[in-house]
């Protein structure tokens, strides 16, 4: 992911109906996977990934501990890289 990327997923995590928006990294087996999460207002857990210019943005259930959504991020990202490689819409990877 390049840093326009990243920027892109910067300002989507701050378009998201959240308060003190946090970043993240981890290490992927196809690459970095960046994610960010918050809390609406009302206390729903909103998060995005972003690995390999794809990303997509998740809402979860109110009450939802910080651990599960940062978990949940990271194995959604991984299904679907993994689901894109086995389908062969990743170029050179």
């Amino acid at each position: 992911m390049d840093n326009t990327a990243l920027e892109k997923l910067e300002r989507i995590l701050r378009n998201l109906p959240i308060t003190n928006p946090r970043m993240e990294r981890v290490e992927g087996e196809f690459g970095v996977i960046y994610f960010g999460y918050g809390e609406a207002a009302d206390g729903t857990p909103h998060g995005v990934w972003g690995s390999l210019d794809y990303g997509r943005t998740l809402e979860f259930e109110k009450g939802t501990s910080v651990d599960l959504v940062k978990q949940a991020l990271v194995d959604d990202a991984l299904g679907f890289i993994a689901l894109c490689h086995e389908k062969g819409l990743l170029n050179g990877i």
